[in-house]
């Protein structure tokens, strides 16, 4: 921006040096658009600072965001895994039940 700010100094200058003879009003013409150039060069760059910042937020959000669907996928597959294992585990139960009444009826039984 350093560049742009001098070649709008320059002009700026030129200008007023060139219009010295003019009458006065052309001056204070001259300077209400050197104003307004500058106010709105300054508003514009408030804006795109902003702008920066709000795009850098925005890496920032979607970064934490895949991050986030990430180890949600991750707790997701652990929670599909130990369902899985209770299954299982639910199963070899239901298996296991016969032998246990058997060998539990086989223990109660008076000798």
């Amino acid at each position: 921006m350093e560049v742009e700010e001098k070649d709008f100094a320059y002009s700026l200058g030129f200008l007023e040096e060139w219009l010295k003879g003019h009458p006065k009003q052309v001056s204070e013409h001259l300077k209400t658009v050197a104003d307004a150039i500058s106010f709105y060069r300054n508003r514009y760059q408030a804006v795109k600072d902003k702008f920066d910042e709000l795009i850098q937020e925005n890496n920032q959000l979607k970064k934490q965001y895949n991050e986030t669907v990430a180890s949600a996928a991750k707790l997701l597959d652990f929670a599909r895994s130990q369902a899985e294992r209770i299954s299982e585990t639910e199963q070899l139960i239901e298996e296991q039940r016969p032998f246990y009444r058997v060998h539990k009826e086989g223990l109660d039984k008076p000798q």
